[in-house]
């Protein structure tokens, strides 16, 4: 559960990052592009939330950020130093996996569930009350007949059922089988050309599928509900649904009908705001904008259309993909320091993830063929080598064991900190096996040149492998 809510936390945070690129393109470009273009402009986003482990790009936006661990504490390999037998002065070091304790993260990933149910509820209560509110009215033949007329031509809304309701402004309610829901008012009292209007503006939404992206946008809401930044940038999705849907249905109206559809929206200012829950149901959104729209809309261009197309697109190569993974680079952000492996480790080594890692530990290194094949009999099976980053204090505690009996070496020190390599004493591999065998005396072999590089790269003060043994 904890690596589901660490793994949601930075899907969250580089859509939050989409978020805001995204809000200041909108803000930047304003009137310059058409209310569609503003509501389209949001599909990177929610194709980031939606595929979480997309593909790796160079081009991406998040090859400059710094990367997140998704790992979360579960077994941690822990050298240990193995007294030496008898007339023996080498010492082995053994592994064993240490239980993590319970820590924060987990409560807060509980919470994190919790948090997800309680939104479920809080909509499933909220749908069935105005389900049970909308169900009860049906419409009179004659407005039946209206609506089946407005109908023709739209795909998806042959089945769409039309219901009455008491108060409030018309609106598009459900997901899978959406309604068109007017209020008792307009019945009453519009005539068939705002009644004309009023269905074919909800029967949009339906036609552009409106009401499967609203639940797409509940689910994604529900499992990051904790992040304010993509609860407004939904809230303000949904705005830009409202405004391209009016662009949709001004396309085919005349300019004295496109004044008289500003004129129903204005209309529709009197009658109050529905008494249901705003995430449930497309409804008036903010009409000011809306009557604006409709005075001064303008048919966009081919340029437009195709200059709107090329920057969606671009901002999707730009954002949608993750950050292209260097397996040749490791970096421990809570240190800062990087440590680079030479081409011959590509693909052939693992390092125990950041998250799993003791204050001290910068680096902990393994095999990846020994590793793997044998780390539930033996967590610490195909380890290479470890870096510690101590104080001097840790340090002089630490050499009374390894400066006697070997598998520990200091290799630099910065500040007061000083830099100890850990290693087995013995081969770490299937001895059965030449190919693994090999394989691993290759990598282990290559360790002095990539400590040194280490240290070099990272401006690091070298020190003497016998420094500190007086």
């Amino acid at each position: 559960m904890a690596e589901a809510f660490v793994g949601t936390l930075q899907v969250s945070l580089y859509a939050s990052i989409i978020a805001v690129f995204i809000l200041i393109v909108k803000k930047v470009l304003g009137q310059r592009l058409t209310a569609t273009f503003h509501y389209l402009i949001w599909t990177p986003l929610f194709i980031k939330l939606l595929l979480p482990t997309s593909f790796a790009s160079s081009l991406s936006l998040f090859n400059y950020l710094p990367k997140l661990e998704r790992a979360v504490p579960a077994e941690v390999f822990v050298p240990q130093i193995v007294a030496p037998a008898p007339g023996n002065a080498a010492v082995a070091v053994a592994g064993s996996a240490v239980s993590a304790p319970i820590d924060p993260l987990s409560i807060l990933a509980n919470v994190w569930v919790l948090g997800i149910i309680l939104f479920v509820l809080t909509l499933a209560a909220s749908y069935y009350a105005t389900q049970q509110k909308v169900t009860r009215h049906a419409p009179s033949s004659h407005l039946q007949s209206l609506f089946s007329a407005a109908k023709q031509g739209k795909p998806f809304t042959k089945r769409t059922p039309l219901f009455i309701t008491t108060g409030g402004t018309p609106f598009v309610f459900g997901f899978l089988r959406p309604a068109v829901v007017v209020p008792e008012e307009i019945v009453k009292y519009a005539d068939q050309v705002t009644l004309q209007m009023v269905f074919d503006h909800e029967l949009t939404h339906i036609t552009r599928l409106d009401p499967l992206v609203r639940l797409l946008t509940l689910f994604l809401q529900a499992i990051h509900w904790f992040n304010p930044i993509l609860w407004l940038a939904f809230a303000i999705m949904r705005r830009d649904c409202e405004l391209a849907c009016d662009e949709g249905v001004l396309a085919k109206y005349s300019a004295p009908e496109r004044r008289r559809y500003g004129e129903v929206l204005l209309a529709m200012v009197d009658m109050g705001q529905n008494k249901i829950n705003p995430l449930l149901a497309f409804s008036a959104g903010n009409i000011k904008n809306r009557v604006k729209n409709a005075l001064v809309y303008k048919k966009a261009g081919t340029i437009s259309i195709v200059l709107a197309a090329v920057l969606i697109i671009a901002l999707a190569v730009a954002l949608v993909p993750g950050a292209k993974q260097d397996d040749l680079k490791y970096t421990n952000l809570a240190m800062g320091e990087t440590l680079m492996f030479p081409e011959l480790w590509r693909g052939r080594y693992i390092t125990t993830p950041v998250a799993e890692l003791d204050g001290e530990t910068f680096i902990e290194v393994f095999d990846k063929a020994n590793h793997e094949l044998y780390r539930e009999e033996d967590p610490g099976f195909g380890w290479l080598f470890s870096i510690l980053r101590v104080d001097e204090g840790r340090f002089a505690e630490l050499w009374q064991f390894y400066g006697l009996f070997g598998g520990g070496v200091p290799i630099a020190r910065q500040g007061e900190h000083v830099y100890l390599l850990l290693f087995p004493t013995d081969v770490r591999c299937d001895s059965t096996n030449e190919d693994l065998c090999n394989g691993y005396v290759e990598l282990r072999d290559s360790v002095p040149d990539l400590v040194e590089r280490f240290v070099a790269e990272n401006d690091l003060t070298p020190l003497r492998p016998d420094e500190g043994r007086d």
